[in-house]
């Protein structure tokens, strides 16, 4: 039980960390003095190249266990989310936005293959779909309640900060699931 509940509780802060950043992109871009149209193409086609994050688990599986893909691809999408710090360059906005796109469509299956490692009956992968929906409805009410004045850099500060805590979160249920494979 603790296993799944951390493992919920790190899905739970991923999805809101970066929905809660992803929910003020457009504004964040505008702020920094980027064009609405730049900044529709490169969300829309991070989007699109997000896909290779999915695939890309569905290559490796677990061969390289589950930690290590967590771990790292949950710190570069901190490491993305803190570049964003310098989106008033547009290449920045552009390749930190599909980075993330990448890593968020990566890390999400690895997660909700620990819920279903940790319940067969299916029951802990019904309650990953809930805490992922809290995070993503959760992470923009975070945000829009410190939002002041246009000062998106607290949001990504705070992205990073969940992003860094969910790593942490996910480390124990990850390692343990990896030690008795």
């Amino acid at each position: 039980r603790l296993l799944l509940g951390l493992n919920l509780f790190a899905i739970f802060l991923f999805q809101a960390a970066n929905m809660g950043l992803f929910a003020y992109m457009i504004e964040l871009g505008t702020t920094d003095g980027l064009k609405i149209k730049f900044m529709s193409n490169a969300l829309g086609m991070a989007s699109w190249v997000a896909l290779f994050g999915a695939l890309f688990v569905i290559v490796i599986g677990t061969r390289f266990g589950r930690t290590i893909p967590i771990l790292i691809a949950t710190l570069i999408t901190a490491l993305c989310s803190w570049l964003l710090h310098f989106s008033n360059n547009d290449m920045v906005y552009l390749i930190t936005n599909i980075i993330i796109g990448i890593t968020w469509a990566f890390v999400l299956p690895y997660l909700f293959g620990i819920c279903a490692e940790l319940d067969k009956l299916g029951q802990a992968a019904a309650m990953g779909g809930f805490a992922s929906k809290m995070g993503l409805a959760s992470g923009p009410m975070v945000a829009a309640l410190i939002l002041h004045d246009e000062n998106y850099q607290q949001i990504i500060d705070l992205a990073v900060i969940g992003l860094i805590a969910c790593a942490a979160v996910a480390f124990l249920p990850a390692r343990t699931l990896d030690k008795h494979k």
